[in-house]
């Protein structure tokens, strides 16, 4: 039974209940049920159209779709059931029973849809959205239940991950091998980036933590961040006062002012802001830094601040170089 024939169903039985004068002493447990039917229609229809509630959790290769006008989950804080107990009145799982499958039914692919706070995804699923409604995770105004998304998981094209607001964003760790599409916009400060591939384009907003990560051309790295032993493509924007360590930038990359870049290879032509720190790293022709100064010539050294010492990094190597 779909979503809304359940909410039209609660809406014909509950006056019938009750305008039979049924009461305990006729049906055991029915002045229980009549109250949880209420509770369901009530919990049902105040989630906005295309919410999906918390501790969401997708099975591995469950073929699901769901879309725009899905209703489902009940928001923390309301008076109404939680998802275990939910699936245990429905005698069904809470992610199986709810899904309302909208598609076709070998698609796995959940879109325009904003995943609750607790979310976590599983291998072999895709998330997509669209520039004009992209799939929100993680973006909540009630909880900051930690988000997952598992090895394996690929997220298509305009993801948005976290939430604007840092008091709200919660933690989001994403796990080696996962695939971030075109487009998609990591949030906040708690997201935590190991291993990932990400496509093209892609904007990782202020204090996000960046491990080991390959990331496509015109990507866009926030203030504050932290990038480790990654790899940008071509004109990747790193900006002020983040601090890239061991990593390699590509080719007319912008690292902004104040940012710290440290044991790392930066391409041709790469710019370097005002006040920013570049150590024990190498350096592509034509590297600018500024104010107006230019550093040519290939693996040229520049020693702007203190550093440690560099007897450290005698086995250190460069991780790869990216492959657009």
């Amino acid at each position: 039974m779909g979503i809304e024939q359940g909410i039209a169903a609660a809406e014909k039985v509950i006056p019938l209940i009750e305008k039979a004068g049924v009461s305990s002493a006729d049906i055991p447990l029915a002045d229980e049920v009549i109250a949880q039917l209420t509770a369901i229609k009530k919990s049902l229809s105040s989630v906005p159209s295309g919410a999906v509630g918390p501790h969401i959790k997708v099975p591995e290769g469950f073929p699901t779709y769901i879309s725009n006008d899905s209703r489902l989950g009940v928001l923390p804080g309301q008076d109404a059931m939680s998802w275990e107990s939910y699936a245990a009145h429905f005698k069904q799982d809470p992610v199986v029973g709810l899904i309302r499958d909208s598609g076709p039914q070998s698609v796995n692919r959940i879109s325009s849809t904003t995943m609750g706070p607790g979310f976590k995804l599983d291998g072999n699923l895709r998330i997509d959205g669209s520039p004009e409604s992209p799939v929100s995770i993680g973006n909540h105004f009630i909880q900051r239940l930690p988000v997952s998304i598992s090895a394996g998981s690929k997220l298509g094209d305009n993801v948005v991950l976290g939430s604007r607001v840092d008091r709200l964003a919660p933690e989001i760790t994403i796990h080696p091998s996962v695939s971030l599409g075109n487009g998609t916009r990591l949030l906040g400060g708690n997201i935590k980036l190991f291993e990932a591939t990400v496509g093209p384009g892609v904007i990782i907003k202020e204090g996000a933590q960046v491990y080991m990560s390959a990331l496509g051309k015109g990507s866009q790295i926030g203030e504050r961040s932290y990038v480790s032993g990654a790899s940008t493509g071509s004109y990747a924007h790193i900006g002020a006062d983040a601090q890239v360590l061991a990593s390699q930038v590509g080719k007319q990359a912008e690292i902004g002012e104040g940012a710290i870049a440290s044991n790392s290879t930066l391409g041709d032509r790469a710019e370097i802001g005002a006040g920013a720190k570049v150590t024990y790293s190498k350096l592509g022709p034509d590297v600018r830094i500024a104010p107006g100064r230019v550093v040519s010539g290939e693996h040229h050294q520049v020693f702007h601040a203190p550093a440690t010492d560099p007897r450290q990094f005698a086995n250190w190597s460069l991780p790869p170089a990216p492959h657009w």
